[in-house]
């Protein structure tokens, strides 16, 4: 791709590195390094605007690096990977029903909530059966997590944000996208981020996992749209989108 085209198109590597987590993770730990950060004041949220502050020769340098890595890792794990995917991807389109959540932002957030799903699957053999029965229980998933190993892929996924040097704003995410009472989150911006995903979680799993579909599901289905004052009815469009795909 960069050797090429000496001019690569931005739009083109934006698109690639949204399609992994990990690649995805790396790209904004980078891009929040205080030498890259010194001129703009602020974290970095998204892939495009990581991509700018990087600057096309160090990304050269990190995508050869991670793929080496990568070539190593995340095998036998396809379901988890492609669920977390099809969840950001419906995140980011839902953000037209939002004044001030931007569509990368709302991607970015919905990539890396479930960052320690990865972790637990790479760690445990028998993790990919335990996360695809605990679709079903919306709310509750960490709960079963902690009783068969003592810790849950939130937990987890706080110990990838900080590897990846995360923004606190993701780690709220990471932490909290299982919460029932979304009331409870005082962060205005975390509470619509965690309802979009929310609203994700739901469509993905009754459209493309509709087996582990359940009461739990539906009722997080309801609080989400209540949060964000989104008609249910509206949302058949994007389970279109998911079954077409």
């Amino acid at each position: 791709m960069f050797l090429q085209d000496e001019f690569p198109d931005l739009n083109i590597i934006e698109n690639i590195i949204s399609q992994n987590t990990t690649l995805a993770g790396e790209v904004v730990k980078i891009s929040n390094e205080p030498q890259f950060l010194k001129p703009r004041l602020s974290s970095v949220h998204s892939i495009k605007d990581a991509l700018t502050v990087i600057g096309y020769n160090r990304l050269q340098n990190l995508l050869t690096g991670v793929g080496v890595i990568m070539e190593f890792k995340n095998r036998g794990i396809s379901e988890v990977i492609d669920f977390n995917l099809n969840v950001a991807k419906i995140a980011s389109e839902l953000t037209q029903y939002t004044d001030d959540i931007k569509e990368d932002v709302a991607y970015l957030a919905g990539l890396f909530h479930n960052a320690g799903t990865l972790l637990f699957a790479s760690k445990y053999d028998d993790y990919d059966k335990l996360f695809l029965s605990s679709l079903k229980f919306a709310y509750r998933a960490p709960l079963l997590e902690e009783k068969k190993y003592e810790t849950s892929h939130t937990i987890a996924g706080m110990l990838v944000a900080k590897k990846w040097e995360l923004d606190k704003f993701f780690n709220q995410i990471i932490l909290l996208h299982h919460q029932k009472d979304l009331s409870k989150i005082e962060n205005n911006q975390v509470r619509t981020l965690i309802a979009l995903i929310q609203i994700a979680i739901a469509l993905v799993t009754q459209t493309l996992f509709k087996d582990y579909s359940s009461d739990e599901v539906d009722l997080m289905l309801k609080n989400a749209c209540e949060e964000l004052m989104i008609e249910e009815d509206y949302l058949d469009e994007f389970r279109s989108v998911l079954i077409s795909e």
